[in-house]
């Protein structure tokens, strides 16, 4: 029958032990939700024996005044969680809406950006093209003024022969020496030809000019214009570099505001979280404690039983040696390696070199290797209420020291090394001894 009930409890504290070493998820969105211990409160109830109709109305007055200040403090800091969780996120929607929308526009006026810039681009190759038209157009001026210059320079010459000559008489001599009217006639048609082309030549020429220097006075209006047009897309462009650089900061300020309310979010569902776990963990170990107290008030008031049944005092028996001082010591190896069989309080150790290790420093457990086992006869037996800091808590296979505030320091195991956190209730307690 005993076996039995310490199996019961072994497998309720296994169970509870599982549910507190639960590791840490990815926080998820998490909104308020209604508080499961009504149900629990309202399936207790009918379970008990109440009728019908105090069980419907467990859910709303008999619940609240069931449950202890502690729950209602948690429930009370839980749902908190939830309103900071629930109008974060909110604001989390309402900034990522805005981030989209910032990133939208954005987009749109880099693609606007670009465009004009190709377009100044295609602007300034226009520009540059006139400009070599000019360019050209001025040359061949100058060299169509060249010869209309010569042109006339030699008209110039030919009418100075002609007035050094003598003029009309070199026409008339030219008539009179001429041996027929046929000839006549060819030296005066050449003179007067010759003439023609003088101011026919001469024409062209300033005509060229004049249509080349038209050409230009165009060619030089049309870049004005092209570089009044490249001015307003300068202007154009400087003030879409501001908007974009505008654009930019107000999108990098949304990122960042969503990144601090994603961090906020995040630090407030861990808050939750490990407030959810100890509480788990609270009630597990009170449920642990009450069993394990139980089994121990089933037993003579001042003895315990152990595994193989034999029978220790219980009592409060004096400390030789200061427990806080153990547990001090004890502390300071808190995340060490756990080894199985070690004998190092800094490279491996396991749970009874531990404390053998720990008391020896204190002049006790000196000489040979003790065990587990051999553990639960050194010293004075402790009841469970009389525990105090720097007591030896002895479990199957397992061995403690107890550090106050239901807590014990123990080289747990090869995966957790030594820690301080487990209650003193994690697994049965077949002794307790004080030294």
């Amino acid at each position: 029958m005993k076996n039995s009930f310490r199996l019961t409890i072994s497998k309720f504290l296994l169970g509870a032990i599982c549910i507190a070493s639960i590791s840490n998820a990815p926080i998820p969105r998490v909104y308020a939700t209604p508080s499961s211990t009504e149900t629990s409160d309202t399936t207790s109830n009918t379970g008990s024996g109440s009728d019908s109709s105090d069980s419907t109305s467990t859910g709303s007055g008999n619940s609240s005044s069931s449950k202890s200040k502690e729950d209602q403090e948690y429930e009370k800091k839980q749902a908190e969680y939830d309103q900071k969780l629930s109008e974060l996120q909110n604001q989390m929607d309402d900034l990522e809406n805005k981030q989209a929308n910032a990133q939208s526009n954005l987009d749109a006026a880099t693609s606007e950006l670009a465009n004009l810039m190709a377009n100044i681009q295609a602007l300034a190759a226009q520009i540059a093209e006139k400009q070599q038209e000019i360019s050209d157009a001025g040359a061949e001026i100058v060299a169509a003024q060249a010869l209309a210059d010569e042109q006339y320079r030699q008209i110039k010459l030919r009418m100075k022969y002609t007035y050094e000559n003598g003029g009309n008489e070199t026409i008339l001599t030219s008539i009179l020496d001429s041996d027929s009217i046929g000839d006549l006639m060819n030296r005066v048609e050449y003179a007067s030809s010759v003439y023609e082309y003088d101011q026919q030549m001469l024409d062209t020429y300033e005509g060229t000019v004049q249509t080349i220097t038209e050409l230009k006075q165009q060619l030089e209006a049309e870049e004005a214009e092209l570089e009044v047009e490249k001015q307003e897309m300068a202007a154009q462009q400087a003030s879409l570099d501001a908007k974009v650089a505008a654009m930019e900061a107000t999108l990098g300020d949304i990122s960042n505001q969503l990144a601090n309310a994603k961090s906020a979010a995040n630090a407030i569902a861990k808050k939750k979280k490990k407030a959810a776990d100890e509480q788990a963990l609270k009630k597990a170990q009170e449920e642990a404690r009450k069993n394990t107290e139980a089994q121990l008030k089933n037993q003579q008031d001042t003895t315990s039983t152990t595994s193989s049944g034999q029978k220790v005092e219980g009592g409060n028996p004096p400390a030789h040696v200061d427990g806080n001082a153990v547990v001090a010591y004890a502390n300071q190896f808190v995340g060490n390696p756990y080894v199985w069989g070690g004998n190092s309080l800094t490279n491996g150790i396991d749970c009874s070199g531990f404390v053998q290790q720990v008391y020896s420093h204190f002049g006790y457990l000196q000489g040979g290797r003790q065990v587990s086992g051999s553990l639960r006869s050194v010293g004075s037996a402790v009841g469970i209420d009389y525990i105090q800091p720097g007591d030896i808590v002895c479990y199957p296979g397992h061995v403690a020291i107890y550090q106050g505030g239901g807590t014990i320091v123990e080289a747990q195991s090869s995966k957790t090394g030594i820690t301080n956190y487990r209650s003193v209730y994690c697994h049965p307690i077949l002794a307790i001894r004080r030294l």
